[in-house]
């Protein structure tokens, strides 16, 4: 976790890069990690080679992914949720520095620096680590996205998803918001049919 902080900290440009074919988790582990890098001054692009699914489009920044390559000139580059660098599908620049957090077991820890844990139900469990290894101060549109990375990620069912504390109370009032007003950050979940039941996640 040092190493990345520490590339995180030393870079002013950082391009984040979500897989091809994009999931919610990789699009919502970006998004968080983004904004919050943001909020500490730097200058951010979000990358990936198709577009972000309909799903996802609620999500604030989720506008802001172009389907470009970093260009070579940025700092840092930093992959999420995926395990080989092919998944960018588009060729990722020689020059900067790749950090790459990841959660599958076929990760081959191709980054410079690798935060790759194959206990974690999702990549945004991991981002949400380093964020608050950051000290970043987490924002309601933060959490929505790690949260809609966490539990909607496919990988997440059956496991528990374990939310950082730092995160709940933003999350909790995005929620309590969404809830009051037609136009809320979180829409209202689809009824769900009868099944399986899955372990409640760790709020």
């Amino acid at each position: 976790m040092k190493e990345i902080t520490a590339a995180l900290h030393g870079a002013r440009r950082i391009a984040l890069v979500s897989h091809r074919d994009p999931d919610p988790d990789t699009i919502g582990s970006a998004l968080a990690l983004g904004l919050g890098l943001e909020s500490l001054g730097k200058q951010v692009s979000w990358h990936c080679a198709d577009p972000v699914p309909e799903q996802q489009r609620f999500l604030h920044g989720s506008d802001r992914f172009t389907q470009e390559p970093p260009p070579e000139d940025v700092d840092l580059v930093v992959t999420v949720d995926f395990g080989s660098v092919d998944r960018a599908k588009f060729a990722l620049p020689s020059r900067p520095k790749l950090v790459n957090i990841d959660h599958h077991a076929s990760n081959d820890h191709f980054g410079a620096a690798n935060l790759v844990d194959v206990t974690a139900a999702a990549s945004a469990e991991l981002v949400s680590r380093v964020i608050d290894a950051l000290g970043i101060k987490w924002t309601p549109a933060m959490a929505t996205a790690a949260l809609v990375g966490a539990v909607v990620s496919p990988a997440a069912v059956p496991r528990p998803v374990r939310c950082p504390t730092n995160a709940r109370q933003p999350l909790t009032e995005t929620l309590r918001s969404a809830r009051t007003r037609s136009d809320g950050l979180v829409p209202t979940p689809p009824r769900r049919r009868a099944g399986p039941k899955w372990p409640a996640a760790s709020w």
